[in-house]
C-alpha cells in the first residue's frame, strides 16, 4: 500500500491512507416486540365525512351566491 508524507510544522511523518472515522445510524426495535395496530379505517372513514361536509358547505354557498345574484 502507498505511503502518504505529512508535514506538520518541523515534524515529517509516513502514513498510510485509510479510513480514520465510521459512523453508524441504526435504530433498535422496541424490546418488549409489541406494536400498536393503527386504526386506518375509522382514520379514513372520518376523513370521508369530512369531505363530504366540506362539499355540502361549498355546494350550499355557491346556491346562495347565485340565488343573491338573480334578479327578483
Amino acid at each position: 500500500m502507498p505511503t502518504i508524507t505529512v508535514t506538520k510544522g518541523n515534524k515529517t511523518q509516513q502514513r498510510q491512507p485509510g479510513l480514520s472515522h465510521i459512523t453508524v445510524l441504526a435504530h433498535d426495535p422496541p424490546s418488549s416486540g409489541t406494536t400498536t395496530p393503527v386504526p386506518e379505517p375509522g382514520v379514513l372513514w372520518l376523513m370521508g365525512f369530512g369531505w363530504i361536509g366540506l362539499a355540502g358547505f361549498v355546494r350550499i354557498n355557491a346556491r346562495r351566491k347565485v340565488s343573491s345574484s338573480m334578479p327578483h
